[in-house]
């Protein structure tokens, strides 16, 4: 009961940290700029790009189910879009509330009546492959051909990029040295979580053409994220240029994941300003753009995602 009581302590210590982090790097940015100005930038948006706004995020969600939907139907799991779309939303929603949106290894609970949840983590795996790598190529090219000039910190995010791209091929083309690695640490269940992966992986008939197609998938979801912050820009009476930012939130979608804070808060607005800022807006303006986008990500998930997580949470316990 004791060793219980440490691990869930540490936990509430982790959690309160990270909260932490995350409020502190809030403020900081708000420092930084002109709160009054924030507040009144944010207060005077225009509606109607806003909701424009809103329409491209929920386009955004329903191509992260055609995706994630394309992987299980290669895998043979011919589930509906509904079901795909309510347990990618339940997810979106938890991931809200945890480090690095780790909630998104909650989905395979979700469909565990149609697909084993080796299966489902599995399918997981295959996806944020195709995000991260996707990610970690565009990014590339926005540090190589966007990002001015040469220092050591583009120097330091290129490496960064190059280093997860490699490994992110190791997984899925050199299996045996991932299984060797495993081997090695000596812990069970690292151990046949790589194996129960690679099984599952082995039994795909054509995964160069389930990658290709999730990656091209992903080209748009980028280009609709992209879209996304122009519309909120215009809400606020800037213009945005579209195609700098496709390669650009790559990177900042890497800095938020970092786990240090809840689902990259913080993180994700500091990078989102110094976008903006080096596109020639505003500080103020830029932190105002990422704030806007935040709540209305959160917002969105809370309307949507909550109904479905509860309801399935539900669901799950009556069959229990």
């Amino acid at each position: 009961m004791g060793q219980i009581s440490m691990r869930i302590f540490r936990i509430d210590l982790k959690s309160a940290a990270r909260i932490a982090i995350s409020l502190a790097l809030i403020l900081a940015l708000i420092y930084i700029s002109d709160p009054k100005a924030t507040v009144s930038a944010i207060l005077t948006a225009s509606p109607y790009y806003l909701v424009l706004a809103v329409i491209l995020k929920s386009l955004v969600m329903l191509i992260y189910t055609l995706r994630w939907m394309s992987i299980l139907h290669t895998m043979g799991h011919r589930l509906s879009m509904a079901v795909v779309h309510q347990a990618l939303m339940a997810s979106a929603f938890i991931s809200d509330f945890t480090p690095a949106r780790a909630g998104d290894l909650t989905r395979p609970l979700f469909i565990n009546d149609d697909v084993r949840m080796s299966r489902g983590l599995a399918s997981i795996i295959i996806d944020h492959w195709a995000e991260l790598i996707t990610a970690s190529l565009l990014g590339l090219l926005g540090v190589l051909i966007i990002v001015p000039p040469w220092g050591r910190y583009n120097i330091a995010i290129l490496v960064y990029l190059l280093g997860v791209a490699g490994m992110l091929s190791l997984v899925l083309f050199r299996g045996n040295l991932v299984r060797d690695l495993s081997g090695r640490t000596g812990l069970k269940w690292i151990i046949d979580a790589t194996e129960s992966f690679y099984s599952v992986l082995e039994g795909i008939k054509d995964v160069p053409r389930m990658l290709v197609t999730a990656m091209a998938i992903t080209m748009v979801v980028w280009l609709i994220h992209a879209l996304r912050i122009v519309a909120i820009g215009k809400a606020l009476g800037y213009e945005v240029p579209v195609i700098p930012l496709i390669f650009l939130l790559p990177i900042v979608n890497f800095i938020a994941a970092v786990p240090i804070t809840l689902s990259g808060l913080g993180l994700l607005e500091g990078g989102i300003t110094a976008v903006m800022v080096m596109m020639g807006l505003p500080t103020t303006q830029g932190l105002s753009i990422a704030l806007i986008d935040r709540a209305m990500s959160v917002a969105y998930h809370a309307l949507v995602g909550s109904r479905y997580a509860s309801r399935l949470i539900y669901a799950k316990m009556g069959n229990d």
